[in-house]
């Protein structure tokens, strides 16, 4: 679709992270400088929870691990509007479960039948489950939790070993709220081999950005919304009139913003992602789910792994993370504390995996988000488009349902509200 009318119109997009760089992405294509549009970004970059850290040696890598799979077909697609599909490389890594101190290697149907986690007979129901869930037969467990679900599908044992504990690492008290169809989605989803962008993410946010700014985008760092009211027909954003507004920062902050937001049932973890940065490589997997009901982390990623690019040099990069309540007390630890505590992991895969001495620890960046996780009870269903009044619309990452978080359904749900948008101001 390509808008032919003479009429400008302005645009205000809210938040510079994967939804909105995306829209104001496919907004200036369709509507080809019939459009004024401007990205409202508090931070100095683009990104949003997908932006990048600065390592020690000046590289760049994420502040929250991200990778892509093969089945994320909207963001190969707007990689390859933007010229930019050569810089995405795809590799087969490693996928560690440790559980009861030991690890297993889950990496694919011949790892999982060979090893000993499952009783045999149970090895065989896992990947028949999986296989099931993939091809999208998942209706059957509608209005079903994910614990439910899978204790039907998979049975006690796979759900005992494998995905209580998964489920309880990322949503705590909440793993009964969690929808089996957001089990479904993500092993329908994953794929045996995990994509990069050459350089980080960074250069993607950086390439769509650039893109946009060419097209007549006004990218605006370092602004925050501090304003909005809602009337009939226009918006008003920080005092600016726009013929519409697209807010991708969340019911959350939206709330915030003004009155006229309805109330949306909705709750967030958050979370706490550690960067440490070693000299020098480690034996342990891409990643390793973490279950210790000891210990608040839940995934160890060795991003060295997945990106082995040379820019690197002698760095290895391993994230740790944990989700938790917003008013959880690990939230007002320092980051010393955190870093130690955090650190504990990662020795543990390590001394498992292939016991050695570890590497020199270069630094360590802690990173803290409240809103990282939307939780979505099964009886929830968000339509990704959320059209508050028509000059106002807001999407974000809980718009997603039932996939989770990602990049790519980021870029989908982008691309989806900018074509509403122009519908709506262009009349088609």
């Amino acid at each position: 679709m390509r808008i032919k009318s003479q009429t400008t119109r302005s645009i205000c997009i809210i938040g510079g992270g994967p939804v909105g760089i995306s829209a104001a992405y496919y907004l200036s294509r369709l509507c080809k400088q019939r459009a004024r549009i401007t990205i409202l970004e508090a931070s100095n970059k683009t990104g949003g929870l997908a932006g990048s850290h600065k390592l020690a040696n000046g590289e760049y890598i994420e502040s929250y691990y991200h990778h892509i799979f093969q089945t994320d077909h909207s963001f190969m697609q707007l990689c390859n509007l933007v010229g930019i599909s050569n810089e995405i490389f795809f590799k087969s890594v490693s996928t560690g479960h440790y559980y009861k101190r030991y690890l297993y290697n889950l990496g694919g149907p011949a790892d999982i039948l060979k090893e000993t986690l499952l009783l045999p007979s149970n090895r065989i129901r896992f990947l028949a489950a999986s296989l099931y869930l993939k091809l999208g037969f998942q209706r059957r467990f509608k209005n079903k939790n994910a614990l439910e679900g899978s204790r039907i599908l998979y049975g006690k044992e796979v759900t005992q070993k494998i995905w209580e504990p998964l489920l309880e690492g990322k949503f705590g008290e909440f793993k009964t709220q969690v929808p089996m169809s957001w089990l479904a989605s993500r092993i329908r989803d994953r794929s045996l081999r995990l994509g990069y962008f050459n350089g980080g993410f960074h250069r993607f946010y950086e390439s769509i950005a650039s893109s946009c700014q060419k097209e007549g985008v006004s990218l605006k760092y370092n602004t925050e919304a501090l304003s909005l009211s809602i009337n009939t027909d226009k918006v008003e954003v920080n005092g600016v009139s726009y013929d519409a507004c697209l807010s991708t920062i969340g019911p959350v902050l939206e709330e915030r913003l003004l009155d006229q937001i309805p109330n949306i049932p909705i709750k967030y973890l958050g979370a706490i992602c550690v960067v440490y940065e070693f000299d020098g490589s480690l034996a342990i997997p891409y990643w390793t789910n973490y279950c210790d009901p000891e210990s608040p982390v839940l995934a160890v990623i060795n991003h060295r792994e997945l990106d082995s690019d040379k820019r690197l040099g002698n760095c290895c990069p391993v994230y740790t993370a944990a989700y938790l309540r917003p008013d959880s007390e690990l939230f007002a630890l320092n980051d010393n504390d955190v870093v130690e505590l955090f650190y504990k992991p990662i020795q543990a895969v390590a001394n498992v995996a292939k016991p050695c001495k570890m590497p020199s620890l270069i630094r360590a960046t802690v990173y803290r988000t409240k809103y990282a996780q939307p939780l979505i009870n099964p009886d929830i269903g968000l339509h990704p488009l959320i059209r508050i009044n028509r000059p106002f619309y807001s999407a974000s990452m809980h718009s997603i349902y039932p996939n989770d978080r990602g990049q790519n359904y980021a870029v989908e749900t982008g691309k989806s509200i900018a074509m509403q948008i122009a519908r709506d101001l262009y009349g088609r």
